[in-house]
């Protein structure tokens, strides 16, 4: 990679769930079930506000309205090493 950013396929949204399932999730932002990264999955940002983070398919996304129990989309760029790996350093 190189120290390049590059741009994840999907965007990361933080959601309002009192029971966070990938179905919640996806009733929460009106798409289906299949626009959510499964293996992502539901990321706590805050459980005792019950914010959760998940990522969903850019085109899947819809227009906020304003009494919205979801925010975003955010981006998530792939963040890479800077510069070369130093020598004796393993890297995955």
């Amino acid at each position: 990679m190189g120290g390049r950013i590059v741009a994840s396929d999907k965007v990361l949204m933080t959601v309002e769930l009192a029971s966070p399932t990938l179905a919640n999730a996806a009733k929460s932002l009106g798409v289906k079930i299949g626009a959510i990264d499964k293996d992502f999955g539901i990321v706590p940002i805050d459980p005792d506000r019950h914010l959760y983070s998940i990522k969903v398919s850019p085109e899947a996304v819809p227009s906020m309205a304003a009494d919205a129990q979801y925010r975003g989309p955010f981006s998530n760029p792939r963040i890479g090493t800077y510069g070369p790996p130093k020598s004796g350093i393993v890297r995955k």
